[in-house]
């Protein structure tokens, strides 16, 4: 036995031209926005120039509460601070087993412990960080090698560059393609429709 479905449409046919458009022309856009995220990505890093820093304390950056360290390094005769060094993004559970082996091989994205909530607490980020899993790596008073752009020697990072904007590249790119696809089906159901 044979059924035949039938729907109807609550809306005019132009409905969907317009609306088809205006997805099309966002995820346009939204696709525009990831390829500058990206080429970013590749253009040339400005902190080339190097300083010897020195681990000072936790910095203000935790994954799971495991603090970065806090770098201080000098420039001309002026003293900077840097957090770092820093990873792409985090991954943390209780118990969890810390991929940082060590400083050589440090890798992109953090994976560790994740250590006790820090809703109320007294404890300070020094505090914290000696309790890291990245303290064994990075001990307070311990050398560690500093980048910075020699025009503003307090844009810096620690041990190795991180790519900036790797999750917003990722939702921009996957809503920019959703709504070009959302789109060109609405604009697919006006031609069937007119």
């Amino acid at each position: 036995m044979v059924t035949e479905a039938t729907f109807t449409v609550n809306a005019s046919p132009e409905f969907f031209l317009i609306a088809g458009a205006v997805m099309v022309v966002a995820g346009v856009a939204l696709l525009v926005v990831a390829a500058r995220i990206r080429s970013r990505w590749g253009a040339g890093d400005p902190r080339r120039a190097h300083a010897v820093g020195t681990v000072v304390g936790g910095g203000h950056v935790n994954y799971g509460n495991n603090y970065v360290p806090r770098c201080s390094y000098v420039v001309g005769g002026r003293s900077y601070e840097v957090d770092g060094p820093l990873f792409e993004s985090g991954t943390f559970a209780p118990g969890m087993r810390c991929n940082c082996t060590s400083r050589e091989d440090l890798p992109a994205k953090f994976r560790g412990p994740a250590l006790a909530d820090r809703l109320v607490d007294l404890e300070d980020n020094d505090s914290w960080y000696r309790q890291s899993a990245l303290y064994p790596l990075y001990p307070v008073g311990s050398a560690v090698d500093v980048y910075y752009d020699p025009s503003d020697p307090s844009d810096a990072y620690v041990q190795r560059p991180v790519r900036k904007g790797v999750v917003a590249h990722t939702m921009t790119l996957i809503w920019g393609v959703g709504l070009v696809l959302m789109g060109v089906a609405y604009i697919i159901i006006w031609r069937l429709l007119a």
